[in-house]
């Protein structure tokens, strides 16, 4: 089949955003503000607070918390940009990978170190975990597929590094999983 995408999962993600926007809506702060595809998938912002969410909905046993998932590279990827080119406009900033799943998920362990990094000093040291796990060894690298490549680079970079840092350490994990 030419050019053939899978509609349904499609669909069902676009509908968890506007689902988890209209749950925010009225679970919270009545003078926030709710968006859908402005600064992420979903974003509220109170005050000076923007918190930036990250939506994906699982239908498979492919994992975008996995150590090399091009969607989990992507996010870290796209924070960083709007991070460095300055999106937020110096508003108090949270990022939120939010993931909704069918079954049970693992968390790899570069995405859990970059939930666990609470600081700059934590960042960097789950940064430069990330590099050795995806690289390996020097002497012996490893293969990087090529549509990971973009983003990986990007994201391990020494340009790029403080803005990187910025998004590891206002990184967060929600998982929402198991057999329903």
């Amino acid at each position: 089949m030419k050019d053939y995408t899978h509609v349904p999962d499609k669909l069902e993600g676009y509908l968890l955003q506007t689902r988890h926007a209209l749950f925010d809506l009225i679970s919270f702060d009545p003078n926030r503000i709710v968006s859908v595809e402005a600064y992420d998938d979903v974003a509220t912002e109170s005050g000076n607070l923007v918190v930036a969410e990250q939506i994906k909905s699982v239908l498979s046993e492919n994992s975008p918390l996995a150590n090399r998932a091009i969607v989990f590279w992507k996010t870290i990827y796209n924070w960083s940009m709007y991070i460095s080119s300055g999106s937020f406009n110096g508003k108090e900033l949270e990022l939120k990978f939010v993931i909704v799943a069918a079954q049970k998920l693992n968390t790899g362990t570069i995405a859990q170190k970059f939930h666990d990094a609470a600081d700059i000093n934590q960042a960097k040291a789950a940064l430069k975990a990330a590099k050795l796990e995806i690289y390996g060894d020097p002497e012996t690298p490893k293969e990087v597929s090529a549509s990971l490549k973009p983003y990986i680079e990007y994201c391990f970079s020494k340009r790029n590094e403080s803005a990187v840092l910025d998004a590891i350490k206002r990184f967060t994990v929600e998982l929402h999983s198991g057999d329903y």
